[in-house]
């Protein structure tokens, strides 16, 4: 709930508090951006505790790492059973 103001509901930096930031909002759904990126790297900013992300100061260490899986899910390329992946 805090994340989908600026991050949207889907991830990809649409949300709608994100226009009236001065800076760009990351595409969680951007899976090479994403790559770039580990876990401990998406931690620390969530937990950096700035401006835009007042509330982690409220979240556990559990919560934190389920919000960076959360992050995550966001740029998996989900398949039916039984269904290709094109590579």
């Amino acid at each position: 709930d805090n994340c989908a103001a600026c991050h949207g509901p889907t991830g990809q930096g649409d949300g709608p508090d994100a226009a009236a930031l001065d800076q760009p909002i990351p595409d969680f759904t951007d899976t090479a951006a994403l790559v770039l990126r580990t876990g401990d790297n998406l931690r620390a900013v969530i937990n950096g505790g700035d401006a835009l992300h007042p509330f982690a100061a409220t979240l556990s260490e559990d919560e934190q790492w389920a919000v960076v899986a959360a992050v995550r899910a966001f740029s998996y390329i989900y398949a039916a059973p039984g269904d290709v992946l094109a590579e």
